[in-house]
């Protein structure tokens, strides 16, 4: 019988429970956190606020006005009131997030696969759209609504046009918008990005993500640049009751994430072995265990409305790419020696 001890915990399987060790803990941990890195795209783009020990569940942004200009030059004695440092403080809700796996014995002996590394990165997945739709969630909740082609409302929307585009960006340069490393930011759909193609088939101002001097310094799902937008496809992007397609642009500084980074509040994976999870029969006999993860405080806001616009749009094609596992029966295919487990 294996015996715990201080350099092991969460204790994990062969004879009874077994013994997870704190350098495989570490290096599922760093699994999953690299794999939730490589996931993340919109997150990438907020503005990172740390969050301190003994906050209490609720976290502020600072947004500072802009002062006003100096119209008149100072006289020999100047003699007048300065102004007030102006600041807007949102304050949000932390909310905390997690799933986990329930992983049998027999899942854990049978499979051929690492089950827990498979895991981690299953997992590390899952957080990244988690927060990657509340994220979305959040940029499509502002007020600032314009619509594409010449539409006026969800039901008259049509595509993005050249001349969409050009009022948007003449939009945020008069609102004093700041761009993102020269660039605003268009966050489209695959369907939309079909017609965007097409708009700048035979644009030259069109750059390929290939021909940047950069390469290497692109978002996940960054695909150009074109009329001083950076186009980046994302298939969070959502959709509204007339099919239209809800897009995202905006400039530096719009919206606000909790920092992940932090070691006050990183996503963190649990494990307990078998022998440790589940109730009755189950936990007696060694017969499940579990791996999750967990984040105690998530939140995200719009920090400056003139910084975000929801563009609706109406592509000109819809695409369904849902698929689900009753549609998979290949899987089962006992000729093919194929098999689908649902970890029972």
């Amino acid at each position: 019988m294996a015996v715990a001890n201080a350099n092991y915990i969460n204790q994990m399987g062969n004879e009874s429970n077994g013994l997870m060790s704190v350098e495989m803990k570490e290096y599922y941990e760093k699994n999953f956190l690299v794999t939730l890195r490589d996931n993340l795209t919109l997150y990438k783009l907020g503005q990172k606020t740390k969050l301190p020990k003994n906050v209490g569940d609720t976290i502020s942004w600072r947004m500072f006005k802009d002062l006003t200009p100096v119209t008149s030059a100072l006289d020999e004695v100047p003699d007048f009131n300065g102004q007030k440092l102006k600041v807007i403080d949102f304050k949000v809700r932390l909310l905390p997030y997690g799933d986990y796996l329930e992983i049998t014995k027999k899942v854990d002996l049978m499979a051929i696969d690492p089950v827990l590394e498979k895991s981690s990165e299953l997992l590390a997945r899952q957080a990244s759209e988690t927060y990657e739709n509340k994220i979305m969630d959040g940029l499509t909740s502002g007020t600032n609504i314009w619509y594409g082609g010449t539409g006026t409302t969800a039901q008259t929307a049509g595509a993005l046009t050249i001349a969409n585009l050009m009022k948007i960006k003449a939009y945020f340069k008069k609102a004093n918008v700041k761009t993102v490393k020269g660039y605003y930011i268009a966050i489209i759909s695959p369907e939309v990005e079909m017609d965007l193609k097409l708009l700048t088939a035979s644009n030259a101002s069109w750059i390929d993500i290939a021909k940047y001097a950069h390469p290497e310094d692109v978002y996940e799902g960054e695909i150009g640049t074109f009329m001083g937008f950076r186009w980046i496809v994302n298939n969070r992007v959502k959709t509204d009751e007339h099919g239209n397609h809800l897009c995202v642009f905006m400039g530096d500084e719009a919206f606000g994430v909790v920092d992940l980074e932090s070691s006050t509040n990183r996503p963190r994976i649990i494990h307990h072995g078998f022998g440790d999870a589940g109730t009755g029969a189950s936990r007696a006999l060694d017969r499940l265990s579990t791996f999750g993860w967990v984040i105690e405080g998530f939140a995200t806001r719009i920090l400056r409305d003139e910084a975000i616009i929801k563009v609706v749009v109406r592509p000109s094609e819809s695409i369904d790419a849902s698929i689900t596992d009753s549609d998979r029966t290949h899987y089962n295919s006992e000729a093919e020696g194929n098999t689908f487990s649902n970890g029972q």
